[in-house]
């Protein structure tokens, strides 16, 4: 699937039922690196599984700040209309994902993140 945020068009795979669950992924990487947890996550969420700007199958260039890929997530968020959803975040979709919830707390359900470094 596809959606217009910020003007770049973002691919995202959307598999489930359930509460909303976002999966980023990390640097030159991108929504594939979830391939195999998807369809087991799907029974017990409505998964998302990103591809951010300027990686895997969405347009535009790769983000020069982290905070152009915060704005998009919460787009994205706002625009499917997402209630509290879950975030995971790997690496640099890891540190997104801190970014937003010190944001936008309020947008966020949960996020969970893993091989994160700081900026």
């Amino acid at each position: 699937m596809i959606i217009k945020v910020n003007g770049v068009d973002l691919y995202y795979q959307k598999l489930g039922q359930g509460h909303p669950l976002i999966l980023l992924h990390g640097h030159h990487l991108d929504g594939g690196m979830y391939s195999k947890v998807i369809a087991p996550l799907s029974l017990y969420y409505t998964v998302y599984s990103l591809d951010m700007r300027g990686h895997g199958l969405s347009g535009g260039d790769g983000a020069e700040h982290y905070q152009t890929e915060v704005e998009d997530l919460a787009v994205f968020i706002k625009e499917l209309g997402l209630e509290k959803p879950y975030v995971f975040g790997y690496d640099s979709g890891g540190l997104v994902t801190l970014m937003l919830a010190s944001q936008q707390a309020d947008l966020l359900g949960k996020a969970v993140v893993a091989g994160v470094f700081i900026d």
